[in-house]
């Protein structure tokens, strides 16, 4: 089964974010903070990973490009949440490793359709050397 995580601080976009993700046939796991993101990680690279843009632990464009740099077969999709449409954050999240991003609020089809697209386009399992 496909696997997302869903990483924010507030509860209720976790427990909002669940369902509209499991439509999709995912299994969904969750982290209120960058800290268990990062020990998801380790212990299974998710599909999926939706992360907020502001974490109570972390700074999440160095947990994106720490996600990144995990040596793992599987390469995750990962979509940045944010309230602001700062052009120099979301560039920054880009940069750090962000496929793509959703502005909160969003709406259900809004983040299934970018989660379709962003893993038709992006190939899961990383080539052996």
């Amino acid at each position: 089964m496909k696997l997302c995580m869903v990483v924010d601080d507030f509860e209720v976009i976790r427990k909002i974010t669940r369902p509209i993700v499991e439509e999709l046939g995912y299994l969904v796991i969750e982290a209120a903070d960058a800290a268990t993101a990062a020990e998801h990680c380790v212990g299974e690279m998710p599909d999926v990973i939706i992360v907020d843009w502001t974490l109570p632990d972390a700074d999440t464009h160095s947990l994106i490009a720490s996600i990144r740099a995990e040596p793992t077969a599987k390469i995750p999709v990962i979509i940045y949440l944010t309230t602001e449409n700062n052009p120099s954050d979301l560039i920054k999240a880009l940069n750090a490793g962000a496929d793509g991003y959703i502005i909160k609020p969003f709406h259900r089809e809004t983040l299934q359709d970018k989660i379709k697209k962003l893993t038709s386009k992006k190939p899961m399992m990383a080539l052996a050397d």
